[in-house]
């Protein structure tokens, strides 16, 4: 009852528990101007003719709603390449709220105020990509950003803003749950008694697995193998010395127990603690809090058995 007032309450939870990762999460189909034509900064005293309203309809192909507001709000970014797109200009990111939230399926418009002042004549790129701030850009994830072809007609500064080298490498490969633990066991062999410290699967797995770059924010999927790589078979042993007297709390109220509906609500408590311990099979559930949290809340239920005695 209670994962499932949560996972109501949050739809991300309920991703969790239905998908392997959150590689289909998240995909934005763009439609932007293919070219459009500005004029640079005018002269002094001259009407500004250097700004423009560029319209950007996106669709939310993901499986996640885009929310406007919260910790880590979605938003439509741009930047500024060269004209072959291949390097990135010296100029601040333009970063657009979204006029409401998206769930999947649906568009939105924006009108993106777009300013040529810091540009020579000449032509440029603008480049579109959404993004979930302080989380995922969605060309990580696979999804093409978009652009725009710019034409500075006239005026602006002389000399061009800066040119730095574009950076695509830092995409990180969505890895599948096999991979995972395939890394997980790699570790495990090098280091099988104390692991290779406590939470540092997720920063060492890209590097067992030969990739350049890989999303540090994913654990191995498997609650065991990720005790196992972290803190070796001596964590394995504590984590099995906590679990384990609850569930013999258990077996022995059912066991011994005269009273059914006592035997009942510990066979009730038994499975709630087994099909944690089943999906930990599939996912590292005790770092993510609700999880963790519940988890914790059934093992003190399963000690807090004692078996009832009849007249006493």
């Amino acid at each position: 009852m209670m994962m499932a007032v949560d996972a109501a309450r949050d739809p991300v939870f309920d991703l969790r528990l239905v998908t392997e990762n959150d590689a289909d999460w998240y995909g934005a189909v763009y439609q932007v101007p293919q070219n459009i034509e500005l004029h640079g900064n005018p002269a002094s005293g001259a009407s500004a003719a250097s700004a423009a309203s560029v319209g950007v309809d996106i669709r939310n192909e993901g499986r996640i709603v885009w929310t406007r507001d919260g910790v880590h709000p979605f938003v439509l970014t741009y930047h500024w390449l060269n004209a072959d797109g291949s390097a990135l200009l010296d100029l601040p990111e333009g970063e657009l709220p979204l006029p409401r939230d998206v769930p999947p399926g649906a568009s939105i418009h924006i009108d993106a105020p777009v300013d040529v002042a810091a540009l020579p004549g000449g032509t440029y790129r603008l480049e579109w990509d959404m993004v979930e701030q302080d989380v995922v850009q969605f060309y990580e994830r696979g999804w093409p950003n978009a652009q725009t072809l710019v034409t500075v007609d006239q005026g602006g500064p002389s000399q061009a803003p800066a040119v730095l080298p574009r950076d695509d490498s830092v995409a990180p490969w969505v890895v599948p749950r096999v991979n995972l633990w395939q890394a997980a066991v790699q570790l495990i062999q090098r280091n099988p008694v104390l692991g290779v410290g406590t939470d540092n699967f997720r920063h060492l797995y890209g590097a067992e697995l030969g990739l350049d770059s890989w999303d540090e924010r994913v654990q191995a999927n498997n609650l065991y193998l990720e005790i196992l790589a972290d803190t070796g078979f001596l964590g394995l042993i504590a984590f099995a010395w906590l679990v384990g007297p609850p569930l013999m709390r258990v077996v022995g109220v059912v066991r011994t127990s005269r009273n059914l509906n006592q035997a009942y609500y510990a066979i009730g408590v038994g499975l709630a603690l087994l099909a944690f311990l089943v999906h930990g099979l599939f996912d590292t559930f005790l770092t993510f809090i609700p999880t963790a949290g519940l988890f914790a809340i059934c093992l003190g239920f399963a000690l807090a058995q004692k078996p009832h005695v009849s007249g006493r």
